[in-house]
C-alpha cells in the first residue's frame, strides 16, 4: 500500500508567536488550528511541498525551513517542519483559512478549550525545543488502527 505524503509547517515569529490556520478541511481538522502545509504535488520532496504550501496559504515565500519531526501511520507519513521570521514580514490570507498569530503561551488554553488539532500542541513545543537544542528530530509511528505505538528522538 502506497502512503499519502504530507508536511506541515510552524512558522515562528519574533516578539510574535506561532501563525496558525484555522481549518475548514478535512473534515476531521474542521474548525481546529494547525500549522500551515498539505499534500506533496506529484514528484515534489517535502522541503518543496513546504515552500509551495506556506507560499500558497500565506502569500509569502520562505525557504529556510528545518524539518524536526516525522509522523508515520498505515497510510500517511507527515514531514513536520518549523521556521523563523522576523517581526517585519506580513502574512496575507490567500485561502478562506484564517491565519492567526497565537502566543506560545496561549497554546495550552486552545488546546484546553478543543481549539488545537491534536498534534499541534506537543509539536510547536518540541519545535521550540528544537531551535534550543537543535540536534534532535521526533519521530511518532502509528499501528494499523491508528494508536501511537512510540516516540523516539533520532540524532
Amino acid at each position: 500500500m502506497s502512503k499519502t505524503c504530507y508536511v506541515l509547517g510552524f512558522v515562528f515569529q519574533e516578539e510574535h508567536g506561532a501563525w496558525l490556520i484555522h481549518k475548514h478541511r478535512p473534515e476531521w481538522l474542521a474548525n481546529l488550528y494547525n500549522g500551515i502545509g498539505g499534500h506533496l504535488e506529484a514528484g515534489e520532496v517535502p522541503l518543496e511541498a513546504m515552500i509551495r504550501e506556506c507560499r500558497e496559504e500565506t502569500g509569502v515565500q520562505i525557504e529556510d525551513w528545518t524539518q524536526f519531526a516525522d509522523i508515520v501511520g498505515t497510510d500517511f507519513e507527515i514531514v513536520v517542519f518549523y521556521t523563523i521570521i522576523p517581526s517585519s514580514v506580513s502574512f496575507t490570507q490567500t485561502t478562506d483559512e484564517e491565519l492567526v498569530c497565537a502566543d506560545i503561551g496561549d497554546m495550552y488554553e486552545y488546546a484546553q478549550a478543543d481549539k488545537l488539532a491534536p498534534h499541534v500542541l506537543p509539536l510547536v513545543f518540541t519545535a521550540a525545543t528544537h531551535l534550543e537544542l537543535q540536534n534532535f528530530r521526533l519521530k511518532w509511528e502509528y499501528d494499523a488502527e491508528d494508536k501511537k505505538v512510540f516516540d523516539k528522538s533520532v540524532k
